[in-house]
């Protein structure tokens, strides 16, 4: 990072020297941003078929600062998720779910031992304070999952 000073104001030119910064954006249209960056490819699916799923207003992925304290470390969920849900009576409403953690696997064998430990504190912290905690391995299952929770 280098700052260029411009009169009495400094100009912060940060991405001219970065490689491999585009690789890592995804142009998006359902987020605030217009762009989101992936830390993996299976990120960068999830974020691409929420893009384009009818049900989502609204999507972001977390900044790093957005943190949740546990007894092992500070956990980072990844995506904040606003979808479209229709309650018993046919009304559409807005519902948020926050998707903790995008994972290859739900199977908590698979994962590292200390990521399977924070998973689990969150899931304890976000059940007290009542929010719906999802772990899902694309967005497709990340929408049946909603779905059929929203029909059940």
């Amino acid at each position: 990072m280098q700052y260029v000073e411009v009169g009495d104001a400094y100009q912060m030119s940060l991405f001219e020297d970065l490689e491999g910064y585009e690789d890592s954006l995804l142009p998006i249209e359902r987020s605030i941003y217009d762009h989101v960056t992936f830390d993996s490819n299976l990120e960068r699916d999830f974020a691409a078929a929420l893009d384009t799923m009818d049900e989502v207003k609204l999507f972001v992925k977390l900044p790093a600062w957005f943190t949740v304290p546990t007894p092992i470390g500070n956990y980072n969920p990844d995506w904040a998720v606003a979808f479209y849900v229709q309650d018993g009576f046919g009304e559409v409403r807005e519902k948020l779910y926050l998707v903790r953690e995008t994972k290859g696997s739900l199977d908590v064998d698979d994962l590292r031992a200390v990521e399977s430990m924070k998973i689990s504190c969150a899931r304890r912290h976000f059940e007290t304070i009542d929010v719906d905690y999802q772990v899902a391995t694309s967005a497709q299952d990340f929408r049946s999952r909603l779905m059929a929770k929203v029909r059940g």
